[in-house]
């Protein structure tokens, strides 16, 4: 039997490709879920989502010294997860650091939380169709193949560090790099206008 030339014979196919075709959409949909609802679960039941504000967070971020920036940004990533409103931890930012460097942190902060929450979910549910209700949502996903970096910069504009939209697209085609962009792009505004506001506010 003539053996195929090395670069003619089909690509072995990877252990990565071979579990993912292997667990159907509805079980990975599941194991988000289930991911998501137990770890809010967990971090109810331990009362902390009720002990986060923007004062004890601030407390927290100055107890921690040089840490400080670091724990702000785990912080605002969990609390991503939880639903905690992200406009309280850009909040605790401009309490703990002032408007100039409070605004660089809230703003690596909601990029950073965004970008963990899609790691997370796309790693626990892959990538496949979002049933999506919403009419004019659905308007502006069906630009996302061929603009990406645009929609999601117009979706990231308009819902902020909305968790929904992070497991949308993470379930999604979408490449990693041009969510990154494009939510960076769409956070900028958002978080600037909210730096501020808040500086007159605690000022």
């Amino acid at each position: 039997m003539e053996k195929l030339p090395r670069d003619e014979r089909p690509p072995a196919s990877t252990n990565s490709e071979s579990n993912e075709s292997s667990l159907p959409a509805w079980w990975r949909s599941l194991a988000v879920v289930a991911f998501l609802v137990g770890f809010s679960l967990l971090v109810e039941q331990a009362g902390w989502i009720d002990q986060v504000t923007p004062e004890s967070v601030r407390e927290s971020v100055r107890a921690a010294g040089p840490w400080g920036a670091g724990l702000y940004i785990v912080l605002f990533s969990l609390g991503e997860l939880v639903h905690i409103p992200g406009i309280m931890f850009v909040a605790a930012g401009i309490l703990a650091y002032g408007k100039l460097f409070g605004f660089a942190l809230g703003l690596l902060g909601a990029i950073v939380s965004v970008s963990f929450s899609f790691i997370v979910v796309r790693t626990l549910g892959g990538q496949h169709a979002v049933n999506i209700r919403s009419k004019s949502l659905r308007r502006v996903m069906t630009h996302l193949d061929r603009r990406p970096i645009r929609t999601v910069f117009i979706l990231r504009s308009l819902l902020f560090i909305s968790p929904a939209l992070n497991y949308a697209l993470a379930l999604t085609k979408l490449p990693f790099r041009d969510y990154l962009i494009g939510s960076a792009l769409g956070l900028t505004s958002p978080v600037l206008a909210m730096a501020l506001l808040f500086e007159q506010i605690f000022s």
